[in-house]
């Protein structure tokens, strides 16, 4: 579990700081601006190869729009009822879980998919979750769009966590009891 969550921790992070990454020309035009203070500003001026270079260096190092990830196919047919089949499995799941559920035609399949899943352990956990109501769901990969996963809300402890922090509360380490015996120590001086 903590392994997934340092995962998805990084990967968010990863993506905002990609986010606020500026490019050499968006660099270029604040030095550019006079400072308030000295009015000092710097001026840039490229040859040849060199602006080349950087334009291709702009490109390559512009933010991700999109992330490989995974989602877990719920749902896939092409027969005559196969559209309301889909809308009926995506209604079901949306009762039982809090998690997007994606409704897609890809001629000639109706296909219903979920969750935004950055690594394969991720995805193998809402997999195992959501084989209660669909045991012939499986893994695909896809490309999830950045501002979905910008958007993800961090994850809720489990029960297992709380109960484990629970238990560090309320057994308190040595360097812990002998914190609060010198604050006692403190405050009868």
């Amino acid at each position: 579990m903590r392994k997934v969550l340092i995962t998805t921790l990084f990967a968010t992070l990863c993506a905002i700081f990609s986010a606020e990454c500026q490019t050499i020309t968006q660099f270029k035009e604040r030095l550019a601006v006079a400072d308030t203070l000295s009015g000092a500003r710097v001026v840039c001026v490229e040859f040849g190869s060199a602006k080349e270079a950087i334009e291709k260096f702009d490109v390559q190092t512009s933010p991700m729009e999109v992330l490989q990830g995974y989602r877990i196919r719920i749902y896939s047919g092409n027969h005559q009822a196969a559209r309301a089949e889909a809308e009926a499995a995506k209604a079901l799941f949306e009762e039982n879980y809090a998690v997007p559920a994606y409704f897609v035609y890809d001629n000639p399949y109706f296909l219903v998919t979920v969750g935004n899943c950055l690594s394969q352990e991720e995805a193998m956990i809402l997999l195992r979750s959501v084989r209660v109501h669909f045991p012939k769901a499986f893994i695909v990969t896809t490309e999830i769009p950045r501002q979905v996963v910008l958007s993800r809300p961090t994850p809720k402890p489990t029960e297992e966590a709380l109960s484990a922090e629970q238990l560090q509360t309320e057994n308190p380490t040595q360097e812990e009891q002998k914190q609060e015996e010198a604050a006692v120590v403190l405050e009868q001086r």
